[in-house]
């Protein structure tokens, strides 16, 4: 898993709590053991246009980053896996319950 992750925090004084998202850790599971994957749910680009989490779209909650998870790192991982045709990631763009910027 490193091998994708190479998160810049590992650098840092704290590396000791940087580890990848529960997510991550499934999505290279499915990888590694099933023929093919799709995922939905996992940050967008657009990632400030939406709740933290999908049951709270209305509540429009924030992202927030901590040093412990680098979603940027992995919101690029699966987009370029995605485009590479390694796994079909599900994007949702523009939904009803998005937050208006």
């Amino acid at each position: 898993m490193r091998r994708f992750l190479k998160s810049d925090y590992l650098n840092e004084d704290s590396w000791a709590i940087v580890r990848p998202t529960n997510g991550a850790f499934t999505l290279f599971v499915a990888l590694h053991t099933c023929d093919t994957v799709s995922a939905y749910g996992f940050m967008t680009d657009d990632y400030s246009k939406y709740s933290n989490y999908y049951a709270e779209k209305r509540l429009g909650s924030e992202v927030i980053f901590y040093m412990n998870h680098d979603l940027i790192l992995e919101k690029n991982l699966w987009k370029n896996f995605h485009n590479k045709k390694i796994l079909k990631l599900y994007q949702r763009t523009g939904s009803k319950g998005a937050k208006k910027q």
